[in-house]
């Protein structure tokens, strides 16, 4: 699997996704991103596929993405109701600038009425590929720069919120430090706070509680969930508040997730793949769609936006 073929099977995915999971709309982070996704927009709709944009809440507005239950909208979020960990991370976003490191910090967490937890960033593990070649050069670079943001989150959570925490029912219970350094001929998983959250508190969740991912840090200034997280979320019936057609870079879901959550992400992945190939000019389904569910993990270490990924396969 080369660039090429991995951007065709995220973009055909993306297709069966817009069209068939009931969710269809993405938001931009900046008013001068308008203009190409309302191009996007517009050349979707030549493949008749229907998509909304619209600019994404600030972070400074509020950090805060929801997994959706039929409690939690994103209305009930912007009205700041229901989540007591919103305020106490909003007033340390000033101390978090100092941790000039924490580029993409979306930390994962769960709230009920007793408690809120926050698990942490993005956790990382290398393995070998199965479908492409492993490019060592820039994969450590990847690989180096996300293990510096994690681990400056992480330093940054346990050293500047101690004080906001400790008198609150808000817990911690972050992932370690990563140590290990990049191996040759491998790629790396990237395990999103989100998805760590979902696949940890899944069975936890009922109409008093909720599963969240907190921006953190100077460098995350939107507040949306990437399309990958999306589908995840919308395979389980917590789909995001927010989408966009950012990076979702080396996205992968953790060893621990059941096996009913990584099945009907897996089932849908081959749907949505087979509903939007059939958009594309060039048809190429594997012999084995089951393959491709895994592909798209691998194609998701090609590194780049969506927006950038559907353009170069759709023209």
């Amino acid at each position: 699997m080369d660039r090429e073929n991995a951007d065709k099977i995220c973009t055909a995915i993306f297709l069966g996704y817009t069209l068939t999971s009931g969710q269809n709309t993405f938001q931009y982070e900046k008013p001068e991103d308008k203009l190409e996704h309302e191009q996007l927009q517009s050349r979707l709709s030549k493949l008749n596929v229907e998509i909304e944009v619209s600019q994404s809440t600030s972070v400074f507005k509020t950090p805060v993405i929801v997994a959706k239950t039929p409690k939690y909208t994103k209305e009930a979020i912007e009205g700041s109701e229901g989540l007591s960990t919103t305020g106490i991370l909003l007033n340390s976003l000033e101390k978090a600038k100092e941790a000039t490191d924490t580029y993409g910090a979306y930390i994962g967490g769960y709230d009920d009425v007793s408690k809120t937890v926050l698990i942490g960033p993005s956790n990382l593990e290398q393995y070998r590929p199965e479908y492409r070649s492993a490019d060592d050069k820039e994969v450590k670079i990847a690989y180096d720069k996300c293990v510096k943001a994690t681990n400056a989150a992480i330093k940054s959570l346990n050293e500047s919120n101690i004080k906001a925490l400790k008198n609150s029912d808000v817990k911690l219970d972050l992932i370690s430090p990563i140590e290990e350094a990049f191996q040759a001929g491998h790629l790396f998983k990237s395990y999103h706070g989100m998805v760590q959250a979902i696949v940890k508190y899944d069975s936890s969740v009922d109409s008093s509680s909720l599963i969240f991912e907190v921006a953190y840090g100077p460098n995350t200034n939107k507040i949306s969930s990437c399309f990958p997280c999306a589908t995840f979320m919308t395979s389980n019936d917590t789909p995001p508040t927010s989408t966009h057609l950012g990076r979702g870079d080396n996205w992968n879901i953790p060893k621990s997730c059941s096996d009913n959550l990584r099945k009907k992400w897996e089932k849908n992945i081959t749907n949505w793949y087979k509903a939007g190939i059939k958009k594309l000019p060039i048809q190429n389904v594997p012999e084995d769609v089951n393959k491709i569910p895994a592909m798209f993990l691998e194609a998701l270490t090609f590194e780049g936006s969506f927006m950038k990924k559907i353009k170069a396969t759709i023209g």
